[in-house]
């Protein structure tokens, strides 16, 4: 039996990281009732099958009846998460689509690509969990 290498674990443990936090949305939600008032995106960086995906999917049914609302997935694959970061900021901001990716969107793809059809910087909010640390 082979083992992961050890770069893949790491984006497991944060991506499963990550994802466990979206659950601390859950009791946020029920303080408000406004919210969420329709589906929840999540936009996945990536192609179906992948780590990002599954790791998505693996909470997808227990968050979306946590929040009341089907929690939808979009694989939305393509420039190390440049098409989905396109997407979410020119039509997510209305507070119920989230972006799922690792931190090559904000952190090397400026560096990466001359142009840039968004700024990471400017146009998305992070939020990340961590388990020593709340979530923001």
């Amino acid at each position: 039996m082979s083992r992961l290498p050890a770069s893949v674990s790491r984006h497991a443990i944060a991506m499963i990281t990550g994802l466990c936090g979206l659950a601390t949305l859950v009791p946020a939600a029920a303080q408000t009732a406004a919210w969420p008032t329709r589906p929840v995106r999540l936009r996945v960086a990536f192609l179906a099958g992948g780590l990002t995906d599954v790791m998505a999917r693996s909470v997808q049914q227990q968050l979306g009846e946590g929040l009341g609302q089907p929690l939808v997935i979009e694989n939305r694959g393509g420039a190390v998460g440049k098409v989905a970061g396109t997407e979410v900021t020119r039509n997510g901001g209305d507070g119920h689509t989230f972006l799922i990716t690792f931190s090559t969107t904000e952190s090397v793809n400026p560096s990466m690509f001359a142009r840039m059809p968004f700024d990471p910087q400017k146009d998305l909010q992070p939020w990340h969990c961590s388990p020593t640390a709340s979530c923001s």
